[in-house]
């Protein structure tokens, strides 16, 4: 059976939550990826920031010209603008469990954490297709408890 960590990105690019908007907007768009974990001035882990993120923080900014800094009034950093709230696994969860957490959540991302609390890696809807893609993983065989777990609705 695959666990996360079998199937997780390892490389984990993280923002700092004192980033502008635009230089996290640039960040992402350069390694091409939709999202990131970010790290508070201590290093911790206080939430991530996707493209949504970032889109919703602009249209509620109305022109692009924000005058506040704050989430709904033109968000200026990364943590104006982040999701505080953390899906995240364990190293050794299987993949299943993973896959029902992103469905029941909506989610395209969830963090991979080691008993510790420390981010080890991360595992996104696009590690999961890769590995369906490859046969490593069956719709049948391994993502069975799925629909029972997260229901679609």
């Amino acid at each position: 059976m695959l666990r996360a960590a079998d199937i997780m990105t390892r490389r984990v690019f993280t923002l700092p939550a004192s980033l502008s908007l635009e230089g996290a907007a640039w960040a992402l768009a350069h390694r091409g990826v939709s999202g990131a974990p970010v790290l508070d001035d201590d290093g911790q882990l206080v939430g991530v920031l996707s493209e949504t993120d970032l889109l919703e923080a602009k249209v509620s900014d109305g022109d692009g010209e924000g005058d506040d800094g704050a989430r709904g009034g033109g968000a200026a950093v990364v943590a104006d603008a982040m999701t505080p709230a953390l899906l995240s696994v364990a190293p050794d969860d299987p993949v299943a469990e993973v896959v029902a957490l992103m469905i029941a959540h909506r989610a395209h991302r969830v963090l991979v954490l080691s008993d510790a609390g420390d981010l080890v890696g991360f595992v996104t809807t696009i590690d999961v297709l890769r590995e369906l893609a490859a046969g490593r993983i069956s719709p049948s065989r391994d993502l069975d408890e799925v629909a029972a777990a997260a229901p679609l609705a």
